[in-house]
């Protein structure tokens, strides 16, 4: 019996987990070994795929990432770096510059990022923050202002030192942010790059860059891959924080703590960006929103030589990018969405409407009346009151040039024809269990009243007994 309330329960529960709910997205089924996984969409920030994103670990090299878009917004690039013993006494993987080596910063960037030299990252900290300690405050400061809240840097190349930590979610910020720096974007994208002569190398020397998916002959070569950089220490493990572009998206892979010796992170990296590319795009959907035309509303109380209805435009209420897969993309591209207009006066405004005023909005939503996306109505044109009231009116917005159409009345809720059936049945299956429990409690008492009538004679005759 309980077996078969605890089974009502949990279909009761299901049913109430699904109403109203999207259908999940696609999800990645490839094998994920590392520690820390994370993919992005480098232009609206949406996550495609995580795995301990926000567990903390070590960054190793993958810290010059900050090291790097500090020094492009604060130092001048044109500017000659004079190494210093310490800078050139660092251990681990190193550009091989020495004391005293004069090195133009632009170029010293690039040693950094490619040859992955420590040398070369204590060289740019102490350039532009005076010492390596100045610099760890640097990195903090704009840490926190890109609300990288669990993140805390000490060192600038990302060597293993107490307190320096950081997350796969927070380096997906920061590397969101750093590629839309073009002089970042274009350093980590080389494979490659010449380091000219100076004062202690008589000729120039080419460096090569540690990501692997960047060079053609390598067999971890991915032709999508535009970035970023790797990293590797005993206690971090091997990473890579890459960066892919196709067909106008672009992608952001992160990998923390690969124990494979680094091997796992190359071709696990290419198959997130292909899952990705494959399942997800990226819309331009105020570009959308724009396509589909102003929407025409009348409007109540306007002055008689005001005009009695007004335009007004989209505009996209999460910004201009978002990330779809590709069937909802599809279709909102086809305009086989249904519209719902929200005014923030009813039916219609009620005048005085200011030209660039927010009066509202319009929902987009699918065949279940799940909400897809929603703007933002802006009213194009400014309309008086008149100056004696003037009888309401409810008149409908008029149609709209947007190639979608408008939702029944009170569809979009966000729960569709199919969760009101399944509402209906769970509603249907919770009468039946407190009818089937009212039941089985009647069945007790009965069961109850007939033993208490067998006990009675057996109890008198004990008393004539005695």
């Amino acid at each position: 019996m309980k077996k078969i309330i605890a089974l009502l329960f949990a279909v009761l529960l299901s049913l109430t987990a699904f109403t109203g709910t999207a259908l999940a997205a696609p999800e990645f089924d490839g094998k994920v070994e590392p520690f820390a996984v994370l993919l992005m969409d480098a232009d609206t920030g949406a996550v495609l795929y995580a795995k301990n994103a926000d567990e903390r670990v070590e960054p190793a090299s993958t810290t010059k990432i900050m090291t790097l878009i500090i020094a492009l917004e604060q130092a001048d690039l044109d500017s000659v770096v004079t190494i210093s013993a310490k800078a050139a006494g660092q251990r681990g993987s190193l550009l091989k510059v020495s004391a005293g080596e004069k090195i133009v910063m632009r170029d010293l960037l690039y040693g950094m990022m490619l040859a992955s030299g420590n040398d070369a990252a204590m060289a740019v900290a102490e350039a532009v923050g005076g010492s390596e300690e100045g610099f760890a405050e640097l990195m903090n400061k704009k840490a926190q202002e890109l609300g990288m809240a669990h993140t805390h840097f000490v060192a600038p190349h990302g060597m293993h030192v107490e307190n320096h930590y950081t997350t796969a979610s927070d380096m997906a910020i920061l590397t969101r942010y750093a590629m839309q720096n073009p002089d970042f974007a274009h350093i980590v994208a080389q494979a490659s790059y010449t380091m000219p002569a100076n004062n202690k190398k008589s000729a120039p020397w080419e460096v090569k860059n540690t990501n692997k998916l960047l060079h053609s002959d390598d067999q971890y070569y991915y032709k999508y891959a535009t970035g970023v950089k790797t990293g590797s220490t005993p206690a971090a493990g091997d990473c890579l924080v890459s960066s892919a572009t196709k067909d106008g998206m672009n992608l952001i892979c992160l990998v923390f703590g690969d124990e494979f010796n680094g091997y796992r992170r190359w071709p696990l990296s290419a198959e997130l960006f292909e899952f990705g590319f494959k399942n997800f795009r990226t819309l331009n959907i105020q570009a959308v929103m724009d396509a589909a035309g102003p929407v025409s509303v009348p409007v109540q109380g306007a002055a008689e030589d005001a005009p009695q209805t007004v335009q007004l435009s989209i505009k996209n209420a999460a910004g201009e990018y978002q990330t779809f897969d590709k069937d909802t993309a599809d279709k909102i591209e086809s305009g086989a969405l249904t519209s719902r207009i929200t005014l923030s006066g009813g039916d219609a405004l009620t005048a005085p409407v200011t030209a660039g005023s927010e009066v509202g909005t319009i929902d987009y939503l699918d065949d279940a009346g799940n909400l897809i996306y929603r703007g933002v109505l802006v009213a194009q044109e400014s309309v008086e009151a008149a100056s004696e009231p003037v009888p309401e009116t409810s008149p409908a917005p008029s149609g709209t040039r947007s190639p979608v159409t408008r939702a029944p009345e009170g569809a979009g809720s966000g729960i569709g024809t199919l969760g009101w059936i399944l509402i209906a049945v769970g509603g249907v299956l919770l009468i039946l269990l407190i009818l089937f429990s009212a039941l089985l409690i009647a069945r007790k008492r009965r069961y109850a009243r007939r033993r208490a009538r067998r006990r009675r004679p057996s109890q008198h005759s004990s008393q004539r007994g005695r």
